[in-house]
């Protein structure tokens, strides 16, 4: 019987004729050389002149559109405007964030000043994971008919961020500042404060009730009880009898128009949003619903940061679609 070799392995690399030593070194320098060529490099390639020249373009096109945006057209106009106008320029996940909101989206506020285009001053190349990235910082610059050529009636601070994608340049975020006090924003929503007292406007009531919609499109009902005024007890039911009044509805959809002008009487200030609603039934039935809410807010001394903030003091909303539904 012959016998056993203690270290097959051993025989087998003598008998190819392969040292060990030798054939570690061999596979350290494949390894070596896996590393270095045969594991390609995920890092995103700096953008060339030609890219940047790209991405710059796009912020400066999209720039030129905030005019044909008017942020105080009914929901369903601004959708429009938001896809027609924009939808070349930034992400599709950009879009539906302005679609979901329309108050947090870019445009023409006022009929005067307007927004002119963007002015950049700087431009910063940030590579995000493996994603080519750049982020502009400049200016929203307004004009009116009286603005000399080339000049501003004021210039608020923006950072825009483009990212290349399969489509190419997209812009994937844009911070505004506000018009008063011209400072970065925390959000794009802040945008649409007051021009002169950095106050609550008409607008944030309109998007109040933009969010009181989305809470109940969302089952949220405590949260839009509270949206009326008084901790929800200015809606004239408690919040069960509030959300009882929604078990049969299975979506929700509002169309927002333009806000009144804000009225004031006994420290108080009131502006109406006049809505259009569409509701589907778990039945499968439809109804539309169309109206105004009320709201109210306190001006007087000493009113706390809630009491001066807006909430729904009343609505006058009727069926236009006749169908028993719940008390929008």
């Amino acid at each position: 019987m012959g016998s056993i070799d203690p270290d097959p392995g051993r025989s087998g690399l003598r008998a190819a004729g392969c040292a060990p030593r030798r054939l570690a070194a061999i596979c350290f320098v494949a390894i070596v050389a896996g590393c270095s060529g045969g594991i390609p490099d995920s890092r995103p390639k700096p953008p060339s002149a030609a890219d940047s020249a790209a991405a710059r373009a796009v912020v400066l096109r999209f720039g030129e559109r905030l005019q044909r945006v008017p942020l105080l057209a009914p929901d369903s106009l601004l959708r429009v405007s938001l896809r027609s106008e924009y939808g070349a320029f930034v992400t599709p996940a950009l879009l539906e964030t302005w679609l979901d909101r329309p108050a947090d989206s870019p445009g023409r506020l006022t009929s005067s000043p307007w927004p002119a285009g963007i002015e950049i001053t700087d431009a910063i190349e940030a590579p995000h994971g493996g994603t080519a990235q750049i982020i502009y910082v400049g200016s929203v610059v307004e004009r009116t008919s009286a603005t000399p050529p080339g000049g501003a009636s004021r210039r608020i601070p923006v950072r825009v961020t483009v990212v290349r994608g399969p489509e190419g340049w997209r812009i994937a975020q844009l911070l505004q500042g506000t018009r008063a006090t011209e400072r970065a924003p925390a959000s794009p929503r802040e945008a649409i404060q007051d021009t002169t007292l950095g106050e609550p406007s008409p607008e944030h009531a309109a998007d109040l009730i933009r969010e009181y919609y989305r809470a109940i499109a969302e089952r949220r009902y405590p949260d839009a009880y509270r949206m009326w005024a008084s901790s929800g007890r200015a809606s004239g039911q408690t919040l069960d009898q509030f959300q009882r009044g929604f078990e049969g509805t299975a979506s929700v959809e509002v169309d927002v128009a333009p806000p009144s002008r804000v009225e004031g009487a006994a420290g108080s200030r009131y502006v109406e949003v006049p809505v259009l609603v569409t509701a589907r039934r778990t039945d499968g039935t439809r109804e539309s619903l169309g109206g105004t809410y009320t709201l109210r807010r306190s001006v007087v001394d000493g009113a706390t940061p809630e009491q001066r903030a807006w909430r729904i003091s009343s609505a006058k909303i009727r069926r236009t679609a006749s169908q028993s539904g719940s008390p929008f």
